[in-house]
């Protein structure tokens, strides 16, 4: 829940330079890395980042099948499939289960 509410925080500020995607993106790497992805992050992450950075978040991050058929981008730049948690890494959500299953 942390990492989702800071990427959404990220959202609404409204810093020059870019800083508010820079910021969504390195928490993005940081909560992927700590296997807390969660629907949540990925919904706050599309809602903050452009679909270009979006793809490009998750790339960076170590997901692979960006440009499988049905998630690249529309010829507009504009509109992205959804990507479903079950499509990401096990590593990246490896945590998140646990969690929800603690409660």
């Amino acid at each position: 829940v942390i990492y989702g509410t800071f990427i959404k925080c990220c959202g609404r500020l409204d810093l020059p330079g870019g800083r508010s995607e820079a910021a969504a993106a390195s928490a993005f790497a940081d909560c992927c890395d700590a296997g807390l992805v969660t629907d949540f992050v990925l919904t706050q992450l599309r809602y903050v980042l452009s679909p270009q950075r979006y793809l490009r978040a998750l790339a960076d991050s170590g997901y692979r099948d960006v440009n499988r058929r049905g998630k690249s981008l529309s010829r507009d730049g504009k509109r992205l499939r959804r990507i479903r948690l079950d499509e990401l890494p096990a590593g990246w959500r490896r945590n998140a289960e646990r969690s929800v299953r603690d409660r």
